[in-house]
C-alpha cells in the first residue's frame, strides 16, 4: 500500500524546485552582467585615435600625447 504524502510536504518539494530553477537564473544573469561589465571596460581601455595622411592611416594610441599635435590635451 502506498502512502500519500501530506500537503506540508508537497509543498516544501514544489518550494526546492522552484529555489532551484530561481538559484540557476541568478546564477546566470550574474555571470552575464560580469561578462557585459568585461567586455564594456575592454572596450573603453581600447579607444585610439586614429590620424589619416594623403598617403596611410596611422593608428596613435591615446596614452602618447606627444604624438597627437592638434590635441587640446597636447597643447
Amino acid at each position: 500500500m502506498k502512502k500519500d504524502n501530506s500537503f506540508a510536504v508537497e509543498v516544501l518539494k514544489d518550494y526546492k524546485k522552484q529555489n532551484r530553477k530561481l538559484f540557476i537564473i541568478w546564477v546566470f544573469t550574474f555571470i552575464a552582467l560580469i561578462g557585459i561589465s568585461c567586455y564594456t571596460i575592454y572596450l573603453l581601455n581600447d579607444i585610439e585615435t586614429v590620424k589619416t595622411t594623403a598617403n596611410a592611416t596611422e593608428t596613435i594610441d591615446i596614452d602618447d600625447v606627444n604624438e597627437i599635435h592638434d590635441s587640446n590635451i597636447h597643447n
